[in-house]
């Protein structure tokens, strides 16, 4: 599994960055594989603080 891939294409991406922000405004749906991708740091909970390390870790590639 990689952490941050949520769109299951294999690389972490500005994609997954914009599939987890229409998560977070109730405009998109993920499924229980994408979700726990999109949990980056592993607390149960997907909200913002995992979009901003989801775009840390584009940011640092």
């Amino acid at each position: 599994m990689l952490t941050g891939d949520i769109n299951l294409d294999g690389q972490v991406s500005v994609s997954d960055a914009v599939l987890l922000q229409k998560y977070l405004i109730k405009s998109g749906k993920l499924s229980a594989d994408q979700a726990d991708r999109a949990d980056l740091n592993q607390d149960g909970v997907l909200n913002a603080y995992d979009l901003v390390l989801l775009k840390q870790t584009i940011q640092n590639k």
